[in-house]
């Protein structure tokens, strides 16, 4: 017997006595979820896919783990100019609010994608692409108003264009 098969047999064990012992199955799911991360068996297991709540994050969390407290992250959605949902390469269809808490998680404190596929229920490479993709879609919706700044800011007929449209709402989101 392989060391690969005594560590998927401790696995089952774990299971059966967490079990025996009357754990929930989510808890069960969890301490093996661990179990088998630090055994390196994660090569066969699926993790349950976890659904993303901003609701389920206190303010600290919230804080601590995106920067911004929940109610902040809303107000900033709506000027991000994001789709209500994100189509990534991979063919993953992520709702904005969890596609944007994830650029923002990634952001802030870097973290491996392994990890934080626990956390949010993806795997590793749906991840990379979720981030990707919503960082392409704020860079591409600021892009333009950007270059647009940076060329009027050279003169000062241009600032004084720019400070008008200011005041008439175009560098608002819609």
């Amino acid at each position: 017997m392989g060391k690969r098969d005594a560590d998927e047999k401790e696995a089952r064990f774990l299971i059966l006595a967490l079990s025996a012992m009357k754990y929930e199955a989510e808890a069960v799911a969890l301490y093996t979820a661990e179990f088998m991360h630090h055994q390196d068996l994660s090569w066969q297991c699926t993790f349950p896919r976890v659904r993303f709540s901003l609701n389920d994050h206190d303010r600290s969390a919230c804080r601590r783990l995106f920067r911004f407290e929940s109610h902040e992250i809303r107000q900033i959605l709506p000027f991000s100019n994001l789709p209500n949902e994100i189509y990534t390469s991979q063919g993953c269809v992520v709702p904005r609010e969890e596609a944007f808490c994830l650029l923002l998680r990634r952001l802030m404190f870097p973290a491996r994608l392994a990890d934080l596929r626990c956390e949010f229920g993806r795997s590793p490479g749906a991840l990379s692409s979720t981030i990707n993709t919503t960082a392409s879609l704020i860079y591409d919706g600021v892009r333009q108003k950007m270059i647009l700044i940076s060329v009027w800011l050279n003169d000062t007929k241009g600032i004084q264009q720019m400070q008008f449209l200011a005041r008439s709402g175009v560098f608002q989101s819609a």
